[in-house]
């Protein structure tokens, strides 16, 4: 029977281990955009997220312990189930960060040519695998690959909620400068929309309307022109 109990917690574990890259490949097609971020969080360092996914992790644990406990009756250690499922699917977006890192790294200069998908799964078996490592992996790999995924998945939500923001402002000011143009088109006065449309309806009108040498300024120009006469014909 203990041999059983051994064989069945190990089986257990190891089917845990596996699914841990099935939900890494289920958050980079539900949530691409936060794995891609984490991954470029996690390229430029880890130890920043480590210590953010820190106290978040400290605090899960404290609040499982306390759920979990025969204090909190039945449905105490169902939240407390609930509560521990949500961090790791939470956590599990930046951990497929760092599973997609090892992958691109491993995947050479033949990385463009295949699936982005591949990188996960590359990644994540490698991950996987070093945390079934005795003791190195169940103490140390593990648990830190887990708070670095929780404080890159929190950094990559602050950062998209950012960009998400400052689009919004873009957005909204250049929406102003149109409306103010718009504005500014239709502020011109009725009587030179009248005109405009006057012209428009009626071409002949603008034809009509051009100056013509009228009976007074012929008479004028003759006058001018014997006028001149006379005085070249004095001075001759």
């Amino acid at each position: 029977m203990v041999l059983a109990d051994t064989m069945a917690i190990f089986l257990v574990v190891v089917g845990m281990l596996i699914c841990f890259n099935a939900v890494w490949l289920l958050c980079r097609a539900l949530w691409g955009p936060l794995v891609a971020v984490s991954r470029e969080i996690h390229r430029d360092g880890m130890i920043k997220s480590f210590f953010l996914g820190l106290p978040l992790t400290a605090l899960i644990l404290v609040l499982f312990g306390a759920l979990t406990s025969n204090k909190a009756g039945p449905w105490g250690g169902l939240i407390g189930i609930v509560v521990m499922a949500a961090y790791l699917m939470f956590t599990s977006i930046g951990v497929a960060g760092i599973a997609d890192l090892i992958g691109e790294k491993l995947g050479g200069s033949n990385n463009q040519s295949q699936p982005p998908w591949r990188e996960t799964v590359r990644g994540g078996a490698v991950l996987v695998l070093s945390f079934l490592f005795p003791f190195l992996g169940w103490l140390l790999i593990m648990p830190v690959a887990l708070i670095v995924g929780c404080g890159a998945t929190m950094r990559a939500m602050f950062r998209e909620w950012k960009s998400s923001r400052q689009e919004r402002k873009a957005t909204g000011h250049t929406g102003m400068e149109q409306s103010t143009k718009e504005q500014a088109a239709g502020a011109q006065s009725p009587r030179d929309h009248a005109a405009r449309d006057q012209a428009t309806k009626d071409p002949a009108s603008n034809t009509a309307s051009t100056p013509t040498l009228g009976d007074s300024e012929i008479l004028v120009a003759e006058r001018v022109d014997t006028a001149s006469d006379a005085i070249e014909r004095r001075l001759d």
